[in-house]
């Protein structure tokens, strides 16, 4: 696969990819992705409930150049609403699966675009791959991503090489991320992703920068039982002691002293030597 064809299967990246046609009338773009079975992407407005079979159910709203494109919940890939108003501003997938031209409305599955994507993916997809994802959901301690329509998990470990407080403060949902293939699970059909090994790695570097006894601004990003992380460039950050001075805060420079290094394990050590305000 090219990265051209890699960023393609991406959902929300402009330009839609090879599979997206545009036309002046947007009905005809309709007809020959029905035809060809092809895959679009417009951006979700809205939340609607619709009488669709003679029940109630609730619809995402695409705009598709002026077309109203109705997701029915068991078409969007997600379970419940909560998960629909998730994708709300966002530019979805979708293959179009019933029209009503006299009502400028139009039908369309998510679901079925993921479902394709996803047996072109698993054909060709590797460890040690890297590809392009869009963050579905993210939390203080992971985030889930879909690549090529494939589920994927990126642990906040595996977020960055220093330490990461809340992953919500470093992607949302609907971000693009480059990120490597780290585990395939083909029996539960997901997969196991890092963004810090697609980042410079800096530790290589900091014997170069910081000696045992030195004392260095940083800035805090986190506060444990154990200690307080804080860090001195990305992807570096050093654990201290709880001070019995002051009340330090997420956010807040501080000046530490360096008592040990240790690059192959990735840590640094030292002691809070004042606070900033």
């Amino acid at each position: 696969m090219t990265a051209e064809e890699n960023i393609y299967l991406v959902e929300g990246c402009e330009g839609g990819g090879p599979e997206e046609h545009h036309q002046e009338d947007p009905w005809q773009e309709v007809y020959r992705a029905i035809q060809n079975r092809l895959i679009l992407q417009a951006d979700a407005v809205g939340i609607e409930e619709h009488s669709l079979n003679g029940d109630a159910v609730p619809c995402v709203i695409v705009n598709l150049k002026g077309i109203k494109c109705l997701m029915p919940l068991s078409e969007s890939g997600e379970e419940k609403i909560t998960g629909l108003r998730r994708l709300v501003g966002r530019k979805l997938a979708f293959r179009v699966i019933g029209i009503d031209r006299e009502a400028n409305l139009a039908v369309i599955s998510r679901r079925a675009a993921l479902e394709q994507w996803a047996a072109k993916t698993w054909k060709e997809i590797k460890e040690g791959d890297v590809r392009r994802g869009v963050v579905e959901n993210v939390n203080p301690y992971r985030a889930e991503l879909n690549i090529g329509g494939i589920k994927a998990t990126l642990e906040a470990r595996d977020m960055s090489w220093g330490w990461v407080e809340d992953a919500r403060s470093l992607m949302r949902i609907g971000d693009h991320l480059e990120v490597k293939i780290k585990e395939i699970d083909s029996e539960n059909r997901k997969l196991r992703v890092s963004l810090k090994e697609v980042l410079p790695d800096p530790w290589p570097s900091v014997p170069s920068k910081y000696i045992k006894g030195g004392e260095y601004l940083g800035r805090i990003t986190g506060i444990m039982e154990y200690g307080v992380f804080v860090n001195l460039e990305p992807g570096v950050d050093a654990l201290v002691k709880l001070p019995r001075f002051g009340d330090p805060e997420i956010g807040k420079k501080a000046l530490i002293r360096i008592d040990e290094i240790n690059v192959e394990k990735r840590w640094i050590k030292g002691r809070l030597v004042r606070l900033l305000y």
